[in-house]
């Protein structure tokens, strides 16, 4: 990178750290423009999700991956791939585009030996996977979390582990480990503010499927100052056709009815299931 491209990138990811994703935006598009690094791609991908652009956010992430495997950084490219495997999951509801590229993060992992990234490979096949597999994937990618020390992939792997459990209908083993796993992300345990997102997707799905909707509303309440300064932590589609729902339950029927319509909106060209049930969410808004 030349310097200017390199301030650019920089100034970039602080805007990224600060919640500013407008900022952090158009301070990677400028660096695209002096040169067209994997950097500035991946951080345009992030921004831009924040931001909405689901799509558009993907197809920088891509370039991005193709760009760090060029330049030999396998760690990095492991990474997006990691990244692209749960946006396609759940932001696109395209389960072969999923599995690709995390399949491609798995071999990058165990062809270069990235042991540092194992736990992180275990959490999205934990993701990915039926719920009795997801809970033991969980439990070793929390292993690696503690072995490790890192933060982040220990809340993310509670989170998921009792998700796992509530959809085996394992109650009163799984929502603890999920109030544990909110705790820890909303307080800035981990550091990473993706691991809110995780963590509270997690928490809202396993609130409806178990119809404790208290609870659900008691976390959003909870994450209201993440809300506040950052946007809405609840950008996969599926998640926010649910937090819909839960915003109903709690009589906040303006901010629904927002959620909902962009869940119809983003879901409607790839997630059939989603989009009925965002839409069926919205009538029954809309008839109260």
């Amino acid at each position: 990178m030349t310097g200017e491209t390199n301030r650019l990138v920089e100034k970039g990811e602080r805007a990224l750290l600060a919640g500013d994703w407008v900022g952090a935006r158009d301070a990677f598009r400028i660096a695209l423009r002096d040169a067209e690094t994997p950097e500035a791609f991946n951080g345009l991908g992030e921004a831009l999700w924040w931001l909405g652009a689901t799509q558009d956010s993907i197809s920088a992430r891509e370039r991005a991956y193709a760009g760090f495997r060029r330049a030999q950084d396998q760690a990095h490219a492991a990474d997006v791939a990691l990244t692209l495997s749960v946006h396609y999951r759940a932001n696109v509801g395209n389960a072969a585009a999923s599995a690709g590229w995390l399949a491609r993060a798995a071999r990058l992992i165990n062809d270069f030996r990235l042991e540092d990234m194992r736990g992180w490979l275990l959490l999205m096949q934990a993701y990915e996977a039926d719920p009795v597999s997801s809970e033991g994937l969980a439990r070793e990618a929390n292993e690696h979390a503690s072995r490790s020390g890192d933060l982040d992939l220990e809340l993310c792997a509670l989170s998921q582990l009792g998700s796992a459990l509530v959809s085996q209908g394992r109650l009163k083993e799984g929502l603890p480990l999920l109030d544990e796993a909110m705790a820890g992300s909303l307080s800035g345990e981990g550091g990473a503010i993706g691991t809110i997102v995780f963590t509270s997707c997690n928490m809202i799905g396993s609130c409806v499927h178990s119809a404790d909707f208290e609870r659900a509303v008691a976390w959003i309440q909870a994450a209201d100052r993440f809300i506040r300064g950052y946007g809405c932590p609840f950008l996969f589609v599926y998640c926010r056709a649910l937090y819909g729902g839960v915003l109903i339950a709690s009589g906040d029927w303006v901010q629904a009815e927002e959620e909902l319509r962009i869940a119809v909106a983003e879901s409607k060209q790839s997630q059939a299931a989603v989009h009925i049930a965002a839409l069926a969410t919205l009538a029954t808004l809309r008839l109260a």
